[in-house]
């Protein structure tokens, strides 16, 4: 799947979202999109939701329970949407930023 050029994140820069009063940059994905309407759909006896963006399936990661976007982008080479996040902005990776969200380690999390 491939973002639409005027969605995708430009190298070099990173997503800055607020999640639960503070705000995060996201690291561990190559966002592709930012998704305004989606239906997701949970999963029984999961942490994991899925979705329907452009005609794929994809899991969704719920890290939080703000309504709003959902934030689609590649993690370890597999497509996968975030939800529950507000999407603040864009930062350079060289700025420092106070909080890091890194999603890998929030996929991990799941399964331990």
């Amino acid at each position: 799947m491939s973002g639409d050029p005027e969605t995708r994140a430009p190298s070099g820069m990173r997503l800055l979202v607020r999640r639960g009063g503070e705000v995060y940059a996201l690291e561990g994905i190559s966002v592709e999109s930012i998704e305004p309407r989606a239906t997701v759909s949970e999963v029984p006896g999961s942490q994991l939701a899925m979705t329907l963006v452009r005609g794929q399936v994809v899991p969704v990661l719920r890290l939080g329970d703000l309504p709003g976007p959902l934030v689609v982008g590649c993690v370890r080479r597999e497509v996968i949407a975030l939800f529950g996040v507000e999407v603040i902005g864009l930062q350079s990776e060289t700025d420092k930023v106070p909080l890091v969200l890194d999603i890998e380690q929030c996929l991990d999390s799941l399964t331990t």
